[in-house]
């Protein structure tokens, strides 16, 4: 009897003994659910070498100052040491490596590295502060003699699973060249299983600075679902070469790129929360990929708070589609015509949301499709903005009452805005203000890129009676034939108004302004208004990239009545009102008055060429058969200058479907 008590005894206290570990073990458990059999050693670093909490023989080596994980297990990396390294071994699953103020440089190659098919998360302890570092002889571009390098600080090979979380903070500097780098899918390779790779950044504060190329890098796929991320970066600040994944709906991370080459980049973009800002030197965000050939590369907005500001680039520039369905976008493209705020290959798509871009108009793209409504300022010339908004301005939109729709400031120059929100209206009027003084009032709609606002000033009381007047008779009576369909492209080069009469009437100038300009040319030219309007409208309807020929109209026909001027004097008549009195009306009525009414902001400059319109005036009468020829060699010219912004953005798209810089 006195056994059994003695035998029930031990077990008592065995079980009891037992019980800590137990919980030991589950909270481990916890850290990588599927971590199985853990181990759980701490390594302290230094500069002389590393040491361990325990020792089982299995689970870890011990090299100088190189540590190598062999199996799974929660292993704390604690210390300092300037030239240490810890690597997975390849296949090594459920690890998880926790820093607890973790200082770890390496002198040629990457400080922590997992080898390929390996599943390893990276944790900052809460309330540490841990740092990875690595030297330039980490470039095996660079440096083809080291065959250490890995060319990133944190480097995981094809078909590892690497995820960085925790509370704490994690501060990378790339010297060599990535910051962070993820693989590719792993196929069977006879000693491996096939893995799929993925990079995975969540809750961790993470701080990144690559002085070289890319900052956060992966071949397959890169999650960024939380966290609090600033990147600095000489090139890409966040790459993945197919698919990239920000927040998760509604719900995302705070991610700051204070600068870089290109902001965001991928093949496949999804953004579905967070807070979001970019500053770039090439595009901001672009969709595409060198490592791809033909591919859907779609960038696709479905929510979050976003903002672009590009200095030397696009805002948006995707190689396949660009769509915007929720969310809160805000980006500025560069001063420069040959970028825009939004440029793609296959169409952009306004599905919600509320989206601003700005910048020139050199290059700008209508909506292929729009679900929501949407406005637009500014058109191109000759391939050249008309409006200008200058840097430092302050641009606000109203409604007709006066009502803020939005406001920002201009970081550089700009002579474009698109604008779509769930507060604008079909047919709503929309009025554009710099620097406090009303420019333009443009209508909302559909299919609002063929109706910009351009900038036009109130006309004085008397030119509206005058015009009116003459248009009739002055142009039907000198012009030939042939003359009246082409006669406002020809006549409108000094006062830039084909688009608002080829696109729409209703836009800024023409229907709330009434810009001297506008009016005379919509009722000249009123059989051709009639018919490219209807066609951009069906085009634009139909949600084919086409609309935007309608309303590059003007750089087609504005050229010739600059350079030609000897036959449209006769057709002149519309854009400077009566022909008896041509010289009187086209001082200060036609050429002046713009600029003087402008002088509250003195910022939207029309693109109006002053001289050639007092030149019509001046120059003899040309006979019908010189002006057919010079219709001629417009349409000729215009045809070519279509013809050259076309091949200029292929010419662009081809050349940034790369992943580099420009």
């Amino acid at each position: 009897m006195l056994n059994i008590k003695r035998i029930a005894a031990a077990m008592l206290a065995f079980v009891l003994a037992m019980m800590p570990m137990s919980a030991a073990a589950a909270a481990e458990g916890d850290v990588h659910e599927n971590a199985g059999a853990l181990s759980t050693t701490t390594f302290t670093f230094t500069n002389s070498g590393i040491t361990a909490s325990n020792d089982d023989g299995e689970s870890f080596s011990i090299d100088g100052t190189t540590l190598k994980i062999k199996a799974s297990g929660t292993y704390t990396l604690k210390g300092s040491c300037s030239n240490g390294r810890v690597t997975v071994k390849k296949g090594t699953t459920g690890v998880t490596l926790v820093l607890n103020n973790f200082d770890l440089k390496n002198a040629d190659s990457a400080p922590i590295l997992c080898n390929k098919g390996s599943e390893v998360t990276i944790s900052a302890a809460s309330g540490t502060v841990n740092k990875l570092t690595d030297t330039s002889l980490n470039n095996d571009d660079i440096h083809p003699e080291n065959t250490n390098a890995e060319n990133a600080v944190i480097k995981a090979k094809d078909g590892c699973r690497l995820t960085l979380s925790g509370t704490g903070t994690l501060n990378v500097t790339a010297n060599g060249k990535n910051g962070i780098k993820g693989g590719m899918d792993l196929a069977a390779d006879g000693e491996t299983p096939a893995s799929s790779a993925s990079l995975t950044i969540k809750q961790l504060t993470l701080n990144v600075t690559a002085n070289v190329n890319d900052a956060i890098k992966s071949e397959q796929l890169l999650s960024i679902q939380s966290g609090k991320i600033k990147v600095s970066a000489a090139g890409n600040a966040v790459r993945c070469d197919r698919t990239l994944n920000i927040g998760q709906s509604g719900n995302g991370p705070t991610l700051t790129i204070t600068s870089s080459s290109v902001g965001l980049s991928s093949a496949l973009m999804n953004i579905a929360g967070g807070t979001i800002s970019v500053k770039s030197s090439s595009d901001g965000i672009r969709c595409a990929s060198s490592e791809i050939g033909d591919y859907p590369f779609a960038c696709n907005i479905k929510g979050g708070t976003i903002t672009v500001n590009s200095s030397d680039g696009d805002g948006f520039d995707s190689n396949g589609t660009v769509s915007f369905a929720g969310g809160n976008v805000t980006f500025f493209s560069s001063d420069n015509e040959e970028d825009s705020p939004i440029e793609s290959v296959r169409g952009l798509t306004i599905k919600s949301g509320t989206l601003f871009g700005m910048g020139m108009a050199g290059m700008v793209e209508n909506p292929a499709s729009a679900q929501q409504v949407y406005v637009t300022f500014g058109r191109a010339i000759n391939g050249s903005s008309e409006m200008n908004i200058p840097k430092g301005s302050t641009v606000k939109l109203t409604n007709a009452s006066g009502k803020t729709l939005f406001t920002t400031t201009a970081p550089r120059k700009a002579g474009y805005i698109i604008f779509s929100s769930p507060d604008l209206t079909d047919g709503m009027k929309v009025k554009l203000l710099i620097n406090g003084a009303e420019i333009s009032t443009a209508t909302a709609g559909y299919n609002a890129g063929n109706n910009p606002g351009v900038p036009g000033t109130p006309v004085p009381t008397a030119a509206p009676t005058a015009t009116p007047t003459a248009v009739p008779t002055a142009a039907p009576t000198t012009a030939p034939t042939a003359a009246p369909t082409n006669t406002p492209a020809l006549t409108s080069a000094p006062t830039n108004t084909p688009a608002p009469t080829a696109g729409g009437s209703t836009p800024g100038p023409t229907a709330a302004n009434s810009a001297v300009p506008v009016t005379p040319a919509a009722t000249a030219g009123a059989p051709e208004t009639t018919e490219t309007h209807s066609t951009a409208g069906a085009t634009e309807a139909a949600g084919t990239p086409e609309a935007p020929s309608g309303t590059d109209s003007p750089a087609i026909t504005n050229t010739p009545g600059a350079e030609g001027t000897e036959g449209p004097a006769d057709t002149d008549a519309p854009a400077d009102t009566e022909t008896p009195a041509a010289e009187a009306t086209n001082g200060p009525a036609d050429t002046g008055a713009p600029e003087d009414t402008d002088s509250p902001a003195d910022t939207i400059t029309p693109a109006e060429t002053e001289a050639p319109a007092a030149d019509d005036t001046q120059k003899p009468r040309s006979k019908g058969g010189v002006t057919a020829l010079i219709i001629g060699a417009a349409v000729l010219a215009g045809a070519g200058a279509a013809a050259g912004v076309a091949a200029s953005r292929k010419r662009k798209s081809s050349a940034r479907s790369g992943d580099g810089r420009k």
